[in-house]
């Protein structure tokens, strides 16, 4: 007869045994330590310029994103909100 058992590690509640926390907390650290290290590298002056800027495309989606905004800031009445983030 099996031992049914609620007692094992890896059937409490939040726990994954796969172990997709542990890779998501390493990606969280790799993004953590690239950010780090690109702004230490513009800190220096050592960042390619093309690392610098916006791409040429966000010129093509700033129409539709103003408009989005001001949709959700104006006709939702989420003024509030709207100026939080933009703080």
């Amino acid at each position: 007869m099996a031992v049914l058992s609620t007692d094992s590690p890896a059937d409490t509640p939040g726990d994954d045994p796969a172990g997709a926390g542990l890779r998501r907390l390493r990606a969280v650290w790799g993004l953590l330590i690239l950010a780090l290290a690109m702004t230490g590298l513009k800190a220096l002056g050592l960042l390619p310029a093309w690392l610098d800027r916006l791409p040429e495309w966000h010129e093509t989606w700033a129409a539709g994103l103003d408009a989005a905004f001001s949709w959700v800031q104006n006709d939702l009445g989420l003024i509030h909100v709207t100026r939080e983030i933009a703080s």
